[in-house]
């Protein structure tokens, strides 16, 4: 008898590489995965990346990092002993929601949120903005909102921590900041002091004519509360007495004034900090 042997086609090795470029430019790309099939790396400082003894056959070469968009290139082919050059070109980033704020209104019983856009979107227009994904610590996703607010009603007193996700088409942004609210009830409300100098982003803002400025005092303090313009001009003096400790609020009517952009700034024993808001007709 005789014996036969069969052997499989082999269908041989290449390469793949390429180069990543984002927008805005970044001088250290090694964020970047890259996947192929069975096959993974990460890029380089420089944006350049190689993956080597890849099977001769169609792929599709996807690139992802946190805060970017996710990327997939068209169908390619790997060719025996040949490299195959991907380049991926204006990678977005996808940046978050900035300055996150917010306040407990005890009159309504609801959390106001509230931010600004993303910078980096905003100016360019960029990768195109779907919506704002709102999260609480414990609680996961709470809701979307295509505005920049977000009411929550609190099922309970005490802290809650917040933090806000952009959406884009090509994918979701890294985490905002997180912004920590207490929740009490009225009576606790009058007699609670804070651990620290805080000021509060306004609220409504943008605003038209009126908003709210909420400031916290863990002891008592000489208070200069001041709202200036942009040409650093004093517009109006809100507070400038010494105040006891706890929270307290006070209400800036901007009648008279045009749109445009405002300043507040908190003076409080060594403490100062500056915010800003927008006025809009």
């Amino acid at each position: 008898s005789a014996l036969r042997f069969t052997t499989g086609l082999f269908a041989g090795i290449g390469s793949v590489s390429g180069t990543i470029t984002t927008v805005p430019p970044l001088t250290d790309l090694s964020m970047f995965a890259i996947e192929m099939g069975e096959y993974s790396t990460t890029a380089n400082a420089d944006g350049s990346y190689l993956i080597e003894n890849v099977a001769s056959r169609q792929y599709r070469v996807t690139i992802s990092a946190d805060g970017f968009e996710t990327v997939q290139s068209e169908l390619i082919m790997v060719t025996p002993d040949q490299n195959t050059v991907v380049d991926f070109n204006e990678v977005f980033r996808l940046d978050p929601a900035r300055n996150l704020d917010g306040e407990h209104n005890s009159a309504t019983d609801l959390i106001d949120l509230f931010w600004d856009p993303p910078l980096w979107s905003v100016i360019n227009n960029l990768d195109e903005f779907v919506s704002y994904q709102v999260y609480e610590q414990g609680r996961g996703l709470l809701g979307n909102s295509t505005d920049t607010t977000y009411s929550w009603q609190p099922p309970n007193i005490g802290y809650f921590n917040f933090w806000v996700k952009a959406v884009y088409d090509g994918g979701e942004s890294v985490n905002s900041d997180t912004v920590r609210i207490l929740v009490l009830d009225a009576n606790e409300l009058v007699t609670a002091i804070p651990q620290e100098f805080t000021l509060n982003q306004n609220f409504p803002n943008p605003f038209n004519p009126n908003t709210t400025i909420r400031f916290g005092l863990p002891f008592d303090s000489e208070v200069r509360l001041e709202v200036f313009d942009l040409l650093g001009r004093s517009i109006a003096v809100l507070a400038d007495s010494r105040l006891s400790a706890g929270y307290h609020s006070v209400e800036f009517n901007a009648t008279g004034l045009g749109t445009g952009i405002y300043f507040y700034r908190l003076h409080a024993g060594s403490f100062e900090q500056l915010r800003k808001m927008m006025l809009i007709r």
